[in-house]
C-alpha cells in the first residue's frame, strides 16, 4: 500500500481567477459585433477598425458616460501628485434607469446599455418591462417626471413565519467565515443589520399585518433584534464597531414601529380583541426593550 508522506503539499492547488486587466474605456471590452450594435443604437457609422468604433462611442455625448470604467484613487510619488480616479456607472444605476425608463432592467451589462441607447434614440425595439402601463395607442406611459408609469401590486397579506425569520438572522451570524476577507470579516455585523433591515421593511412595513395592530408585526421585529443581541458579545459576530450607521438605521427603524404602535384608546370591548391588543402591546414592550439593549450594548462596544 502506498503512503503519500507529502503531508497533501503534491495536489495540485486549484487556479486563481485571473485578475481584471484594466482597461482605459468599458467599450474596449466589448467584441466587434457589440461596438457595431452600439453604434448603429447611437446612429453612428459602422465601418473602421475596434479602434476607431472605441473611439467614435467615446467622443459621442450619449454614449461616453458608458465608457468610463471606476478607478481608486492613487497618489504617485513619482509626479508628487494625487490622481483621484473615475466613477463609472454601476450595474444597479443602468437597472435603476431602465425601470424608470419603463424597459426591461434584466440582462448583461451590454445589454442594459444597448436598451439605453436605443430608448434615447429611438431606435431597435428595447424589451418593455412587463410591469408598466401603457397609453391607448400602444406606447409606454410616462408622469410628469419622465418616468415609466408602473402597475401597481397589491401588497402581500402572507403571514410572516417567525420562525423563518429568527433561521434567517442565525444563518447569516453564524455564516462559514473561514474564507472571507478582511474587509468582509469589518462588514460583518454592517450585513446582519442590513439583512434585519430588509426582513422588516419586507415582512412589517410593506404588509398590513401591522396596521391591523397584529402582535405578529412585533414578533418579526423581535426575531430580528434578538439574534444579534444574544450573538453580540460571542465570536460568531464581527465588525461591531464598524455597525454604527448599519445598526442606527435597523433599530431606527423598530423604534418609529414602537411609537406607531402606541396605546390609541381605550381597550377593546371584546375579550378575543382585547387579548390581541394586549399581545400587541405586549411585544411592542418586548421590541422597544431590545432597541434600548442594543444601542446599550454597541456603546459599551466602543468604549471598552
Amino acid at each position: 500500500m502506498y503512503v503519500s508522506l507529502n503531508f497533501g503539499f503534491d495536489i495540485p492547488k486549484k487556479a486563481k481567477k485571473p485578475k481584471k486587466v484594466p482597461k482605459d474605456s468599458w467599450f474596449e471590452r466589448l467584441t466587434n459585433d457589440e461596438l457595431k450594435s452600439l453604434c448603429k443604437s447611437a446612429k453612428l457609422r459602422l465601418s473602421g477598425t475596434k479602434p476607431e468604433l472605441v473611439a467614435r462611442l467615446q467622443e459621442n455625448e450619449g454614449t461616453a458616460r458608458f465608457g468610463v470604467e471606476s478607478k481608486p484613487g492613487r497618489w504617485s510619488f513619482k509626479a508628487e501628485d494625487f490622481n483621484p480616479g473615475t466613477v463609472g456607472v454601476t450595474l444597479d444605476e443602468l437597472k435603476s434607469e431602465c425601470k424608470d425608463a419603463g424597459i426591461s432592467s434584466t440582462g448583461t451589462k451590454f445589454k442594459l446599455v444597448e436598451r439605453l441607447v436605443q430608448h434615447a434614440n429611438g431606435t431597435g425595439a428595447p424589451k418593455r418591462a412587463a410591469n408598466v402601463m401603457l397609453n391607448p395607442d400602444g406606447s409606454t406611459a410616462y408622469d410628469e417626471n419622465g418616468n415609466a408609469v408602473v402597475k401597481k401590486r397589491k401588497p402581500s397579506t402572507v403571514r410572516p413565519d417567525v420562525n423563518k425569520v429568527e433561521a434567517r438572522m442565525m444563518s447569516k451570524i453564524f455564516v462559514d467565515k473561514s474564507k472571507w476577507s478582511n474587509m468582509k470579516w469589518k462588514e460583518h455585523t454592517n450585513a446582519v443589520c442590513e439583512e434585519g433591515e430588509k426582513i422588516i421593511t419586507a415582512e412589517v412595513v410593506n404588509k398590513p399585518h401591522f396596521k391591523l395592530r397584529d402582535p405578529i408585526a412585533y414578533d418579526v421585529c423581535i426575531n430580528v433584534l434578538d439574534p444579534i443581541s444574544r450573538a453580540w458579545d460571542s465570536t460568531a459576530l464581527t465588525g461591531q464597531g464598524r455597525s454604527s450607521y448599519a445598526l442606527s438605521e435597523l433599530v431606527n427603524t423598530v423604534e418609529w414601529l414602537v411609537e406607531e404602535g402606541k396605546p390609541a384608546g381605550d381597550m377593546p370591548a371584546l375579550e378575543e380583541e382585547r387579548k390581541r391588543e394586549e399581545k400587541f402591546l405586549t411585544s411592542r414592550r418586548e421590541a422597544k426593550a431590545l432597541c434600548e439593549k442594543l444601542r446599550a450594548q454597541y456603546k459599551r462596544w466602543v468604549t471598552i
